[in-house]
């Protein structure tokens, strides 16, 4: 790394103290440190619910540890018999949310004529992409992480190498050919999943 720039005053900080490089870096990676140990917890209890929903059930976290461990029988002759009570009730959710209607709408912000136009232009295309995606495959995991964590999240995002080339020809209506930029392509709108883990 370059002395120089390190040295360089990139921000402020609330009282209106220089800070540079090194010291917005070591805030950064402190603070995700913290935000870490705080969920903590909760992935445990994910972690857990995993463990019971597998069929895995003798564990347990200890408090000490902050760690999933397993416990054994006590003595030589004890068994234990367990007893999945976990996953047939999440089969039993995921089924019946799995036959509800996903459609994605777009409502509009105010009755003006233009947003209800707009509105309606981002429901086609959001019904489009929904249809020639694997939703439900997608929707399947969403489901499923939903139950399992009690949340999970939907990404959308521009696709830049989704879609049909730019630089064959005939590959799209009405644009003509970029020989120069090989491999370009019109791009698409993309989402994905993002569990609570991420």
């Amino acid at each position: 790394a370059d002395p120089q720039k390190a040295d360089r005053i990139l921000d402020r900080d609330r009282d209106g103290n220089p800070m540079r490089e090194k010291e917005i870096v070591a805030a950064l990676l402190g603070e995700l440190e913290r935000r870490r140990e705080e969920r903590r917890p909760l992935e445990l209890s994910w972690t857990l619910n995993a463990n019971f929903l597998s069929g895995y059930q003798n564990c347990d976290i200890n408090a000490d540890s902050g760690e999933i461990e397993t416990f054994l029988p006590g003595r030589d002759w004890e068994e234990q018999g367990v007893y999945n009570r976990i996953a047939p009730l999440m089969e039993t959710r995921i089924s019946a949310l799995r036959a509800l209607s996903y459609n994605m709408t777009v409502r509009p912000r105010t009755n003006e004529v233009s947003d209800w136009e707009k509105s309606d232009i981002a429901t086609r295309l959001l019904r489009y992409t929904q249809s020639a995606s694997d939703f439900e495959k997608k929707k399947n995991t969403l489901l499923l992480w939903s139950e399992l964590c009690g949340s999970a999240f939907v990404l959308s995002y521009w696709d830049r190498n989704a879609g049909p080339s730019l630089s064959e020809p005939g590959a799209s209506a009405g644009i003509e050919p970029h020989p120069g930029t090989p491999g370009t392509k019109e791009g698409d709108l993309g989402y994905g999943l993002l569990t609570p883990f991420e």
